[in-house]
């Protein structure tokens, strides 16, 4: 609880040598103890996808055409959440995602046969688009160009937690 609500400490609040996010000299920040007593603003209840944070037989599979998904993310306990559809060649995939404000997303696409996201055998990624938008709100279109179980993941990359909606159509 303590670590989840910590004001990062940077150049920016007069640490000349603390760099952003956790480091060797203030780990996750300054202690922000009013954060810490309100802890239910800093850590979101778990949603009904989980345990949905990889790729491979831990995604939840998505059956409808259209599909509106209202989730949480944690960027602490829960920085993805992955979602698999099954396309056709040359299938359309749009997506839509609106996060909590504040909070820094991104949306990615991973092709068929993909089992982990950070698999090291793939330096590169297995990944096939990725949103490039600042901010809280993405847009992806995705062209697949064979048939297969494709990986929709959203990732929070910067501390910060709070609810999603992510619209798949296809």
């Amino acid at each position: 609880m303590l670590e989840r609500t910590a004001a990062d400490q940077t150049q920016d609040t007069g640490c000349k040598r603390c760099t952003e996010g956790r480091d060797a000299l203030t780990g996750w920040g300054r202690l922000d103890i009013a954060s810490a007593v309100d802890w239910t603003n800093a850590h979101p209840s778990r949603d009904r996808f989980e345990p949905n944070d990889d790729a491979g037989a831990r995604a939840k599979v998505l059956l409808r055409r259209r599909a509106t998904i209202r989730a949480t993310i944690n960027y602490w306990d829960d920085s993805n959440d992955v979602y698999a559809v099954h396309l056709k060649r040359r299938q359309l995939l749009r997506t839509s995602l609106n996060g909590a404000e504040g909070t820094e997303i991104t949306l990615v696409v991973w092709r068929p046969g993909t089992r982990r996201l950070g698999d090291v055998r793939y330096p590169n990624g297995r990944w096939v688009a990725k949103s490039d938008l600042p901010g809280s709100h993405d847009k992806l279109r995705f062209r697949a160009y064979r048939p297969g179980r494709y990986f929709v993941q959203v990732k929070i990359t910067e501390p910060g937690s709070g609810p999603y909606k992510l619209q798949l159509f296809r």
